[in-house]
């Protein structure tokens, strides 16, 4: 019986959606899309009670306790062939905790500087700003 209902709001909710195109006054477009939107909504309401009546009724609940710093997942996970999330696959990179040790220079130190320091730029005069000394200004 439900999905008899569901095919009929359907049909209607469409029906309306095509005389809302059809007609030439906003009041008139106005009430067909309102009704349009309420068959509408009461078709999803029975999508959800006939999916609610397959299922028997029952629902699932995960509890999953996540700490301080850690990483959750919600929903459904799949990891399949090349599909990736393997247990190897960080290994080859960077940010994997085995290689960590390779990232800097081999003693622990600070990696030299391969770039030259650059000169500052002047900042703006401005409130709570010093002013530029005069030499300054002329080179702008």
């Amino acid at each position: 019986m439900l999905g008899v209902q569901m095919a009929m709001t359907h049909s209607m909710a469409l029906e309306i959606l095509r005389r809302a195109q059809r007609v030439d006054q906003i009041p008139q477009v106005d009430s067909a899309g309102s009704l349009a939107v309420k068959l509408l909504r009461t078709f999803t309401m029975q999508v959800e009670a006939l999916a609610k009546l397959q299922r028997g009724g029952e629902q699932v609940v995960k509890v999953v306790h996540v700490h301080a710093g850690g990483q959750a997942i919600v929903g459904t996970v799949q990891a399949g062939a090349g599909v990736g999330g393997g247990i190897n696959e960080s290994r080859s990179q960077p940010h994997a905790k085995g290689r960590l040790s390779t990232i800097g220079a081999p003693n622990g130190s600070e990696m030299p500087r391969t770039d030259t320091i650059r000169e500052t730029v002047p900042v703006a005069e401005g409130v709570g700003q010093e002013p530029m000394p005069d030499a300054r200004r002329r080179d702008r």
